[in-house]
Order: C-alpha cells, then structure tokens, then sequence
C-alpha cells in the first residue's frame, strides 16, 4: 500500500516537471515572436531610428532593451528548470515522465 502512495507521488511530481519544462517552451515561443514582430513593425512604420533615439531612458536602447531584459528572465526560467529536451509533443510528454521515474526509482535501489 505504501509503495503504491509513493508510486503515485513520483508521478504526479514527474508530470509537475513536465509541465513545468512545457512552460518555459511556451515562453520561448512568446519571446521569439513578440520580439520579431516588434521589430518588423518599427521596421515597416520606419520608426527605428526614434525608437532607437529614444528607447531606454533616453539612452538610445529601446529594441534592445525589452529583448535584452526579457532574455535574462527567460534564461533564469531555463535555468530554473534545466532543460535537456526540445519536442513538446504529447508522446515526448509521456517519455519524459518515464525518463524521470526511472531515474528517481534508480536512486532508490
């Protein structure tokens, strides 16, 4: 009975590391294309020159800025997390949370 407890509370904190690599993934995503998209539309509208002019307290950072500081918070979500996989697919889902299972019921043997 206790080993079925114990069971079950490897996977739910296998499936909580999962979920929690998904998320920073999503928030890579999120980061690539804000940050692209603002670009090209300073780019389009030709406002890079005043964006640019004008950005970060009026040192002339203002692109750079908002990538620069918003990779340091995704880089410590990385690091948080430390990442070994790329696919997000459900299958990849399912093997990581054998992959962690096996690794914690290795270190218990």
């Amino acid at each position: 009975m206790e080993q079925d407890s114990y069971r079950r509370l490897q996977v739910l904190k296998a499936e909580e590391k999962v979920k929690k690599i998904k998320g920073f993934y999503f928030h890579l995503f999120i980061y690539l294309i804000v940050n692209l998209v603002w670009f090209l539309a300073l780019l389009v509208m030709g406002e890079m020159s005043s964006y640019s002019r004008f950005g970060f307290w009026g040192k002339g950072y203002g692109q750079l800025s908002m990538a620069f500081f918003w990779g340091i918070g995704l880089f410590i979500h990385w690091l948080l997390i430390s990442i070994k996989n790329i696919s997000i697919s459900k299958h990849w889902e399912e093997r990581k949370i054998k992959e962690l299972l096996e690794k914690d019921k290795q270190r218990w043997e």
